[in-house]
């Protein structure tokens, strides 16, 4: 399914992309309503608005109806409506090639991973992976999660605190039980506790695992479980609860942050399958 930049969905992640880069209200509402121009342009003459190559077309358009001064401020307006699409993947000249197709897991997937998971790998890293799995069904990233602290879990209120947001637990989890386990098997193995970082190398606790020791352990249990375990199809079951739990889609961004670059085609794509 082509991603549609006349979502909701995508105006909402618009509009918390401009919030986060601490724009004024007036500034917000200016360039929101020019990016809606800009759609409506190329509904008007018949064009995609995902294709890139309509932006320069714009601009002239633009430089023909307006003076120096308000086209000069309307550019700029559309320079940052572009930079945001090309971020998340929005533009694309060969849209088809832009299809976002994840599917999220099942329940029975899920159970199915953790079982095999539980099974596998060395004792002092088991509850390592499982914790990183959790984390990844929360929405984290490959990046946030091997740099994430103890500090940044909070198992009173039941929350993930990032710097960028705060994602509740979901009702169903077992981020305490691997959390604790992590921690126990840790100071069993070596008499020490993680304390700089939470998803640790086993020879030193201030240094955060490498991304391809995480890769690499969950490219195992793919082989063993004949199923795909991966960071990608964890964020979007996360995506995928928070949708069955009601949650609006600017909470959904707001829980799922903006380091996922194709958000509004990820949102479009769960939402029509579940």
């Amino acid at each position: 399914m082509p991603v549609s930049p006349l979502s909701r969905a995508f105006f909402e992640y618009y509009d918390e992309y401009l919030r986060k880069s601490k724009l004024s209200d007036e500034t917000i509402h200016y360039y929101m309503t020019e990016g809606k121009k800009y759609i409506k342009w190329c509904t008007d003459n018949g064009l995609s608005p995902a294709s890139i190559e309509n932006i320069p077309e714009y601009g002239h358009y633009m430089r023909e109806k307006y003076s120096i001064s308000v086209f000069t401020k309307k550019k700029s307006a559309i320079g940052t409506f572009e930079k945001f699409g090309i971020e998340i993947g929005i533009f694309n000249n060969h849209p088809e090639e832009n299809s976002y197709k994840v599917q999220p897991y099942t329940d029975k997937e899920i159970t199915y991973l953790k079982t095999i998971m539980l099974a596998a790998g060395k004792n002092v890293t088991r509850y390592r992976n499982l914790l990183a799995f959790e984390l990844a069904l929360h929405g984290l990233s490959l990046k946030e999660i091997v740099n994430i602290k103890p500090t940044h879990i909070n198992l009173v209120e039941n929350t993930i605190n990032l710097e960028d947001r705060v994602v509740p637990f979901h009702v169903e989890n077992d981020i305490s039980e691997y959390f604790e386990k992590w921690h126990a098997s840790r100071s069993e193995a070596d008499g020490k506790q993680p304390y700089t970082f939470l998803i640790t190398t086993l020879h030193d606790p201030t240094k955060p695992l490498r991304n391809s020791v995480l890769l690499k352990s969950f490219d195992l249990i793919t082989d063993l479980g004949s199923l795909d375990l991966s960071i990608e199809r964890l964020n979007a079951t996360h995506l995928d609860i928070l949708i069955k739990s009601g949650v609006s889609d600017r909470e959904i961004v707001k829980q799922m942050g903006l380091h996922i670059k194709r958000l509004p085609e990820m949102i479009t794509f769960v939402r029509s399958i579940t």
